[in-house]
Formats: structure tokens, C-alpha cells, sequence
């Protein structure tokens, strides 16, 4: 009737996170590095990485949603690992506070506005992904 599947071992998650996390970080430097070269302001690489991983970890949930059971490794991997790694929570709350500490009404149009555009964009994903 139904298969169940049995959760992958403890050592292959960890190694999944452990591989994602490596390409995650890898590309939010390739960001860093690209908005820098840009010369565009400070916060602007961690909201790229934000709302870009945001829209993929949104996509990733709608297609899944939508096929028989991807692997809980591929899960882990894209989802722990990888998307985990890329975005960065730690340095959206430096850059508030940087901000603020010099405008405290851009610290909170930066703050609230990065989270009302990541919800959206990772609405957008999930949406996209279902298709």
C-alpha cells in the first residue's frame, strides 16, 4: 500500500549538511565579492543572499510539494545545508544595527522591508515551485 522509507543515517545527514554548507558558503562569497565589486553599499550582498535564498528555499519547498518524496538527504542538503549556508541571518541583524546606530528610521525600513520582500519572494518561489 504505502512504502516507508527509513531516515538516512545520522553520518550521511551530517555529510549532507556538511557539503551544502560548503556551497553555500562558497557562493554567498561569489555575492559578496560581486556586489563589492559593484560598489554598491554594505547591506546590499546580505539582502541579495537573503532574498535570493528566500526565493530558492520557497521554490525547492513548492517542488517538492508537488513530487513523490525527494530524499530527505536532497532536503537536507538544499535546504539545511546549502540555503542555510548561503543566507545570513547573523548579518542581517549587523547591518541593522549598523544602520541604526546612525538611522534608526533606516534600521527599521531595512529590517521590516527585508522581511516583507523575503515573505514575498519566497511565496513567489513556493508558487513557481508548484507548477
Amino acid at each position: 500500500m504505502f512504502a516507508v522509507r527509513a531516515a538516512p543515517d545520522p553520518l550521511r545527514r551530517f555529510a549532507a549538511v556538511f557539503a551544502g554548507a560548503a556551497v553555500g558558503t562558497a557562493g554567498r562569497i561569489v555575492v559578496a565579492a560581486a556586489v563589492a565589486g559593484a560598489g554598491w553599499a554594505s547591506p546590499t550582498a546580505t539582502v541579495v543572499v537573503n532574498l535570493a535564498g528566500a526565493f530558492v528555499l520557497g521554490w525547492f519547498v513548492g517542488w517538492r510539494d508537488r513530487r513523490p518524496g525527494p530524499g530527505r538527504i536532497l532536503v537536507t542538503f538544499w535546504g539545511i545545508g546549502m540555503l542555510g549556508a548561503f543566507t545570513t541571518f547573523a548579518g542581517f541583524a549587523k547591518d541593522i544595527v549598523q544602520i541604526a546606530g546612525d538611522r534608526w528610521l533606516g534600521a527599521l525600513v531595512y529590517g521590516v522591508g527585508s522581511i516583507l520582500v523575503g515573505v514575498a519572494v519566497a511565496t513567489a518561489g513556493i508558487a513557481l515551485g508548484r507548477r
